[in-house]
């Protein structure tokens, strides 16, 4: 006969506190992503992982801080570890910028002299075409080639990157589902590419300078993703990066969260 055992009250709290901590776990899959400067042997080789799961996708670019792009909110956020703060980019996050820029303008503008300050708002108030800014950037054309090869498993097809008839960069891609993984990863990657791009625009059009929008910028013009990139000076490979592990894990919700105790600061707030 089995005895049924009635948990303690000691042991529900226990299981509560676990459940808290633990928070939602769902699946998801792990990239990782490896990157060796070719023109230092001696420099040890960079690993970096991209988290997957659900509309999410979470990625370290170094060891102080980490980006996180949620898809169905269509925002980016950057923790700062060192300094424990974290920072949510939407698409008003340029609007808002410029509104704080406006007021400290303003702020700045009231503080200078009456005959200065007519100057000054009067050097504002011309077109942006009439002021020095920096050259636009170098004309730029990404083309698929009939180049092929297998990279860590990965069969892919080159495309190449140029600037004014110079290569910059090639990327050996993949097919999407050559990836193994049931994560919409596609998705989730060319969003935050638009999104990028996006936001790199806005901000271009407000300080009339050209910005880049990022390492995802070229995602919108190739099929696939690249298990191979190769970063090009002067007609030489100098840097590569290769995925090289595609593991299907169960992620918890908190990955892709701030950590408990972090403070969101805004652009142009004091840390």
């Amino acid at each position: 006969m089995i005895q049924m055992v009635r948990p303690t009250q000691q042991g529900i709290w226990l299981l509560t506190l676990l459940l808290s901590v633990v928070g939602t776990v769902r699946a998801g899959v792990v990239l990782e992503i490896q990157t060796t400067d070719l023109g230092n042997v001696a420099a040890q080789a960079r690993v970096v992982e991209m988290f997957f799961s659900h509309g999410f996708m979470k990625m370290a670019p170094n060891p102080e801080s980490e980006v996180v792009y949620n898809q169905v909110a269509n925002s980016m956020t950057i923790i700062t570890h060192s300094k424990k703060v974290y920072m949510v980019m939407d698409k008003n996050f340029a609007t808002s910028v410029k509104s704080q820029m406006d007021r400290a303008m303003a702020e700045a503008l009231a503080k200078v002299p009456a005959e200065q300050r007519e100057m000054l708002e009067k050097m504002m108030q011309q077109p942006m075409g009439q002021m020095d800014s920096p050259a636009a950037p170098a004309a730029a054309d990404i083309r698929q080639t009939r180049r092929k090869d297998t990279v860590n498993g990965f069969e892919c097809i080159y495309y190449e990157y140029y600037e004014e008839e110079h290569k910059t960069r090639e990327y050996c891609v993949a097919q999407w589902d050559a990836l193994g993984s049931g994560e919409d990863i596609s998705g989730v990657v060319r969003a935050m590419a638009k999104f990028s791009t996006e936001l790199a625009q806005e901000f271009s059009n407000m300080a009339a300078v050209p910005m880049s929008s990022g390492p995802f910028a070229d995602m919108s013009d190739i099929d696939g993703f690249p298990v191979l990139t190769r970063r090009f000076s002067d007609g030489r490979a100098v840097e590569e990066t290769v995925l090289t592990k595609v593991t299907n894990k169960t992620i918890a919700d908190s990955e892709f969260q701030p950590p408990a105790g972090y403070v969101e600061r805004n652009m142009g707030m004091s840390y």
